[in-house]
Formats: C-alpha cells, structure tokens, sequence
C-alpha cells in the first residue's frame, strides 16, 4: 500500500510539475480532472478518457510545443485509434499529417489585459455593464471553497438551479469541469453581489509558462435565476481590472462552440470531413434545442477577444459515435431529455 501510494504522490507532482511549466492552453487546468488517465514521458503529458471503447484526448499535450510532434507519434503507438478534442492549429497540422480527419470545432476567445470597454464596438458589453452599476451590483473576490458554497442560495430570492439546462447532471465535466468542493491550487473566484446576495460566480483557471501564471481561463461560471442584467459580464469586467493589476497578461473566456471558421486554413485544406462539418454547422444553427451554443458563441464573440480557432481530429471510421461519447462525458447524457 505504501508503495503505491508513494507512485501516486510521485505521478502527481510529476504532473503538477509538467502543468506549471508547459500549461498554456485553456484546458491545461482540465487536465486534473479525476476521471481521466495519462500517457507520460520524459517531455510531458497527454490526458485522455476511455469510454465506449473510445480513446479520447483532451487538448493539446501539457509540453513544450516543439515536442507536440514526438508524444504524438509515441502516444499513437501506445492507442493507435483515437480522437483529439479542442487542439491547436499546431496540434491539429501535426494530426493531419498522421491522417486523422480535422473538423474546426469552434474558436476560443481570449481577451488581453488591460481591456477597456469604450468603442463602438462593444456597446453591448459597455451596456450590460452599465446596467449592472444601476443595480448596484458588487463585485469581490471569494477567497475560498467553503465561503462559496455558504453564499450559494443563501438568499432565497436568488437560487441556483441544481441541474443543468437539457441535462440530469449537476456539473459538466470533461470539456467543462466539476465545480470542486474543496480549494483548488492557484484557481480564483470572483463573485456578483445583489443586496449581499450572490447572484453569480465565475471561477477562473490559471495559465501557466515556466512556471508562472500569465493568464486566467473563465472555467466555471453560473448565475442565479432572477440575476439582474449584466451582472456576469460585469463580474468578469471587475475580475480582469484585478488580474490586470497583477500584470496578468490575459483571460481567456473559453469556447465559442461550432462557432463559424472565420478564414479556413489552407494547411489544413483537405483534411476535413464533410458530414462532421455540416452536423457542426446543423449543431450550430439549431442549438437552441441542444445546448444554444450559438447563443453563447454570440455573447462571447461580443467582448471582441482574439479568436483562436480549436479543433476535433479522429482516425476513427465512425466519429459520430465519438462526438456522442464526447456529448456523454461533458453533459452527462447520450442526447439532450434523455
């Protein structure tokens, strides 16, 4: 028992280790999520789930970018059928050239720091923020797990649904992550407040390089039925003033879902599957009845960020059954109501 327990605590720093130093990307953070495994080397790591006889990977590998191409090449010796989801552009031409199919899966908004509001073309964000200050709405920073669950509902004008919208869960995880119980290194949380009610909260990820955090990732946010207008956005606006002032590079506020390709690549001409692309596209246009990601897409696309464009990459002769393990692992269901 002890032997095994010294592995563990071994693997665990190893990946903390590996995370402080190379977790650039959004979902780096994700990847300590419980459920999933580890292919390690020397260079670092790549996270994936195994599910339904499916091979899953999460993002681009936690290493130095010039080793993305050999942890591939050796991670595909180890499960030679897989799919990645929500990599790089980098990732996503070193996958093309080891014949996986690459689909854009959407675009990642990353807003640098300082970010002002001014301007024509965030009036609507400038508007939401405006009517959060006429409701007098607070923003703070919520310094710990058990001051966050005591504020949650304990104002009983301002619930917090207990599940999701289409979905029996609580909390998403995989794309999105659980909503941990317990302090979280390096993650912080920032709160909306109505009349000292919490009436919307957003936890932020860290974005590490040479073992320094350069950026946020907004990873969890959630408001309360009820919530006055704006008061996410200017909960987010307050957050970034404040990391802002501790030379924070920038926040990254996450997937604009099946968001349209707003300039195809050419290096990754050719590559793409085309049913995959028009169900992303039919995802897209009608997902008010599954998820309204084109409704998210849309607010975030409004705070006018850099967009990153992400991707999903399968040598898998049936990907659709893999986006339904995806769809599984995230919402906790094979399809939405069932």
């Amino acid at each position: 028992m002890t032997f095994v327990l010294q592995h563990k605590v071994r693997m665990e720093n190893q990946i903390s280790s590996f995370l402080a130093q190379f977790g650039t990307q959004s979902l780096s953070y994700h990847t300590l999520q419980s459920e999933l495994s580890y292919y390690r080397t020397l260079h670092g790591y790549i996270a994936y789930r195994e599910f339904n006889g499916e091979t899953i990977v999460l993002g681009d590998p936690i290493a130095n970018s010039s080793d993305y191409a050999q942890i591939v090449e050796q991670f595909l010796q180890f499960r030679p059928a897989c799919s990645f989801i929500q990599v790089s552009k980098k990732m996503a031409q070193i996958l093309a050239r080891q014949t996986f199919s690459i689909n854009h899966f959407g675009d990642e908004s990353q807003i640098a720091l300082p970010y002002l509001i001014q301007g024509k073309q965030k009036k609507e964000i400038r508007n939401l923020v405006n009517s959060a200050k006429r409701e007098n709405i607070k923003v703070r920073e919520i310094l710990n797990r058990d001051e966050l669950h005591s504020l949650i509902n304990s104002d009983k004008k301002y619930a917090f649904n207990k599940f999701f919208p289409h979905s029996r869960v609580k909390e998403y995880s995989f794309l999105s992550r659980t909503l941990s119980h317990t302090d979280e290194k390096d993650v912080r949380i920032f709160g909306g407040f109505h009349e000292n009610a919490l009436v919307c909260y957003s936890l932020f990820d860290p974005i590490y390089e040479d073992e320094k955090i350069i950026g946020y990732s907004e990873a969890i946010t959630r408001q309360a039925t009820n919530t006055p207008k704006g008061s996410r956005s200017y909960t987010l606006i307050e957050a970034m003033g404040h990391f802002e002032s501790e030379q924070i590079k920038f926040v990254n506020i996450g997937l604009l879902p099946f968001y349209p390709e707003q300039k195809a690549d050419n290096s990754l001409a050719g590559y793409s599957n085309g049913v995959v692309k028009a169900l992303f596209m039919m995802l897209y246009k009608t997902s008010p009845m599954v998820s309204n990601f084109a409704g998210l897409s849309f607010h975030k696309s409004r705070y006018r960020g850099e967009l990153i464009p992400k991707y999903f990459a399968t040598n898998s002769s049936n990907p659709y059954k893999t986006l339904l393990c995806i769809y599984k692992l995230t919402s906790g269901n094979w399809l939405p109501f069932f």
